[in-house]
């Protein structure tokens, strides 16, 4: 990463923690809200319950098998790529989710979506480390890391009941846009490219 002094290494690392932030935000809300939206997909679509539940497994299970993977391709290629391109899938996906006419449209739609998020959450803890080489700096931001991972995990349960009710289960897709929109933008405006260690894939 290319920097002309002090003070824009900090502005970069600031603005690359934010988008990293936003993003895994809402990848923790999805492993938790749609929990609550199972009940009304079921209804709406008119699928059984193991019908309903795969709209939440599909997407645990892609995280989880694809995340080692991740890690190794963000490594070669940087993470900042890697990261961009996982969370373009993420919200392309949540767009399909939301636009799902049957349930098995929905659970394709939640497996690229977990490709995506793992891709996300594989490259965004390389990206924050690269963007604060400074220990202290590395510490403060993997420490904003945890923390909202664990809001994402919270709040899922606690605002997903209001969001239910008041806007109904698309919505809870939805909602991912807007937060990867401005991670994108973010990211695309204040950080330049995070090299990898190319290799042959």
């Amino acid at each position: 990463m290319n920097s002309t002094g002090p003070a824009r290494a900090a502005r970069v690392g600031a603005a690359g923690t934010l988008a990293v932030l936003l993003a895994v935000f809402v990848i923790m809300l999805d492993t938790t809200v749609v929990n609550l939206a199972v009940p009304d997909i079921r209804r709406d679509l008119r699928t059984t319950g193991a019908g309903g539940q795969w709209t939440v497994n599909a997407y645990n299970v892609a995280i989880a098998a694809v995340l080692l993977s991740a890690g190794a391709l963000a490594d070669r290629l940087g993470p900042r790529r890697v990261f961009a391109a996982g969370l373009a899938v993420f919200a392309l996906a949540s767009a399909a989710c939301a636009l799902s006419p049957t349930a098995a449209a929905l659970i394709g739609a939640r497996v690229l979506q977990g490709l995506g998020g793992a891709a996300v959450m594989a490259s965004g803890l390389a990206l924050v480390a690269a963007l604060h080489p400074a220990d202290a700096a590395r510490t403060r931001a993997l420490a904003w890391w945890a923390a909202v991972v664990g809001a994402g995990t919270v709040l899922g349960p606690c605002g997903g009941g209001l969001l239910l009710e008041s806007l109904g289960w698309r919505a809870v897709f939805w909602l991912n846009i807007p937060f990867a929109a401005v991670a994108l933008a973010v990211l695309a405006i204040r950080v330049p490219p995070v090299p990898g260690r190319a290799r042959p894939l």
